[in-house]
């Protein structure tokens, strides 16, 4: 019988082989179940892709932004960069910058990272459902950068840092 080998792709044959029990060679007795509604997170083999796709840093494609406009984002990856810059102008977003009711996980991480300096970015602090809690208002100009953390019990951005 052949052996897995994890530099090869696996073929159908060798996972039946090394995952199912078998009495004979077109009978299974047993099977390898992924679905598992009931676990916690981490506890069944469906969590496992979602944690690895959770636990990794995006880089988000470069965003343009209208005056009162709002961030695109990931809501499946728990560490973000964005590049930001005013599209032609200098804006100021939202005053809730990812939305209204945002499909985003607790405790996902935010980098937003200004790239323009005159066409600067401007979030400001909003103590509302959705909103940012910062250390005063946040003008991104080329280089600075925004570190923001989503608290889904608090259903706020809160501010982690910055650099200016």
């Amino acid at each position: 019988m052949a052996k897995l080998n994890f530099k090869d792709p696996a073929e159908s044959e060798l996972v039946n082989n090394a995952f199912l029990g078998r009495t004979e060679d077109d009978q299974t007795t047993g099977k390898l179940d992924l679905v598992n509604p009931d676990a916690v997170s981490g506890d069944s083999i469906t969590n496992l892709q979602r944690q690895v796709n959770e636990n990794k840093t995006k880089l988000l494609a470069d965003q343009d932004l209208v005056s009162s406009g709002e961030l695109l984002f990931d809501n499946l990856s728990k560490q973000q960069i964005k590049r930001v810059q005013g599209d032609g102008a200098a804006v100021t977003l939202s005053t809730t910058p990812f939305g209204a009711s945002p499909d985003i996980q607790d405790g996902t991480i935010f980098y937003i990272i200004g790239k323009d300096s005159t066409n600067t970015v401007t979030l400001t602090y909003q103590d509302i459902a959705d909103g940012c809690l910062l250390n005063g208002d946040a003008t991104l100009e080329l280089g600075y950068s925004l570190q923001l953390f989503y608290s889904l019990t608090m259903n706020r951005f809160i501010e982690l840092g910055r650099n200016f």
